[in-house]
């Protein structure tokens, strides 16, 4: 079989199945992104955004507070057994426990 495209990568999810986008108050200028399942919809809007966020310090034409990293201060760092996604006392959730999100 001729292979003309592969992808490889890391699928990464939040808690609440929403994209994070922010900017770090310290180290300054970091621009947090993740589009979760949502990458290739989101992508222009994202773009835009992060550009905006790079060159004004925030983004102008909407307000994105509410997919903010701060959103998971709460977090309790075995969410992942309490959603399901890894079983509790499996060596990923072993590594996670004691407060690593």
């Amino acid at each position: 079989m001729r292979v003309i495209r592969s992808w490889g990568g890391v699928v990464e999810n939040t808690p609440d199945g929403l994209p994070v986008v922010d900017r770090l108050a310290s180290p300054d200028n970091v621009i947090i992104a993740t589009m979760s399942s949502v990458g290739f919809g989101l992508s222009p809007a994202a773009g835009k955004a992060i550009s905006e966020m790079v060159v004004h310090g925030r983004c102008l034409f909407a307000d994105l507070s509410a997919i903010a990293l701060g959103r998971f201060a709460e977090t309790p760092s075995d969410w992942r057994e309490r959603a399901g996604w890894i079983a509790a006392g499996s060596p990923i959730a072993e590594a996670t426990a004691g407060g690593a999100r």
